[in-house]
């Protein structure tokens, strides 16, 4: 189970805005990453001239996406990166709510969080249950803050998460 995984601030510096949805999608994730991305999204066609890359050569994987401060600086981005952004690259997949759990294979469970939304004090317990249901044995956590970056609301949520799911 191959994938690309991206941290947040996928639309810098004010998030994603309506109005240049199709440029800022073709040119942050279409041109650089068409190798990877899936081409059948109802509307792939407004962005396809970004990828070059010839079809037999393409080879779509999961791109699995979080939030970060960034995404939030325009109150539409969040919305809009979540619903819009999967009809141009159907093979985006980031957490309608807090968060999404994928099984990769190999035994490799990933996590994405929006931890941006934790720290801005967001109930961290869906956060525990998907930690929980998660197959694992090995579970990577992926979200935008890092884990050691001090005392914040994130880490101090993504604690009382490890702690209730129980799990390694």
């Amino acid at each position: 189970g191959d994938a690309l995984i991206f941290l947040g601030d996928n639309f810098y510096s004010e998030g994603l805005q309506a109005d240049e949805a199709v440029d800022r999608i073709r040119d942050n994730y279409v041109t650089p990453w068409c190798r990877f991305v899936a081409s059948d999204g109802p509307r792939y066609a407004e962005v396809s001239e970004g990828c070059t890359v010839p079809a037999d050569e393409r080879r779509p994987v999961p791109i699995l996406v979080t939030l970060g401060n960034h995404d939030y600086n325009t109150p539409d981005s969040p919305k809009l990166e979540r619903e819009l952004v999967p009809l141009f690259v159907s093979n985006w997949a980031m957490p309608h709510d807090l968060v999404d759990v994928h099984e990769m294979g190999h035994g490799v469970s990933v996590t994405v969080v929006d931890s941006e939304a934790l720290d801005r004090g967001v109930d961290p317990a869906p956060l525990a249950e998907a930690l929980r249901a998660a197959q694992g044995p090995f579970r990577i956590l992926v979200g935008h803050h890092p884990v050691s970056s001090g005392p914040t609301r994130f880490n101090r949520a993504l604690e009382t998460a490890m702690t209730a799911a129980g799990v390694p």
